[in-house]
């Protein structure tokens, strides 16, 4: 399975500030192997999903479920996370 991280982004978890990020997988996370139903792809062969929480590292975040499209997992970001700031637009490099 190959991951990418497609966008950073900062948001409000009452008074402290907190990180999310999407990351875009060639696999479905939640599928097991022996599910008989395919895996939630989308059209372009890859699984959306919002990771967010208080520390600065990926690996503590919590993950959302599954999304089809990068739309689709932007959308339920804004939507859930408070006062959400991307970095940079979804595949354009950030300024730092």
């Amino acid at each position: 399975m190959k991951s990418e991280i497609v966008t950073h982004g900062v948001w409000s978890y009452g008074t402290v500030p907190a990180h999310a990020w999407i990351v875009r997988e060639t696999d479905d996370f939640y599928r097991e192997e022996w599910d008989e139903d395919p895996p939630t792809l989308g059209p372009d062969g890859c699984a959306y999903y919002v990771f967010s929480g208080t520390g600065r590292e990926l690996q503590a975040a919590s993950r959302s479920r599954t999304f089809k499209t990068l739309q689709d997992a932007l959308a339920y970001a804004d939507e859930v996370l408070i006062d959400l700031t991307w970095d940079a637009a979804p595949g354009r490099a950030r300024d730092d």
